[in-house]
């Protein structure tokens, strides 16, 4: 997502756009530099964003039933994508539509062996109806 709040609502603007206009949308996934919190606490020293955009992209979230599987798998632990000038931000992420959600596992976010000032966020996506095997005794 662009830095500058106008090119923040644009892009938000649009994408609500495409996706009212998407015929199917039970397995949308959204992942990026987002530039942009929902939440306070995803910055350290925590500061919200500007409110309007916020509100724009909740908007979104819930008319698309999205979640951000990252936090949902983890909400109590706190780790940060962002690192610059002694600020913190959790603003990588990867979002997906509840019904996507149930195929997706290992969450994580990744060193990036210094290739960026941002974290690498991963999920693995299992093919939707078939049965999950685990690792075994």
């Amino acid at each position: 997502m662009p830095n500058t709040r106008p090119e923040k609502a644009e892009l938000i603007e649009n994408l609500r756009t495409h996706l009212e206009n998407e015929q199917r949308q039970e397995n949308i996934l959204i992942v990026g530099d987002f530039n942009l919190v929902t939440d306070e606490q995803d910055r350290s020293p925590p500061h919200s964003d500007n409110p309007r955009l916020v509100d724009s992209w909740t908007v979104i979230e819930t008319r698309n039933d999205l979640i951000d599987g990252w936090w949902l798998i983890y909400e109590n632990e706190r780790q940060f994508t962002y690192n610059q000038n002694n600020s913190l931000g959790q603003i990588d992420r990867i979002y997906t539509t509840r019904n996507l959600f149930k195929s997706c596992l290992e969450w994580t976010i990744e060193n990036n062996c210094g290739l960026s000032d941002h974290q690498i966020v991963t999920v693995r996506i299992m093919k939707q109806n078939i049965s999950h095997v685990g690792k075994g005794l």
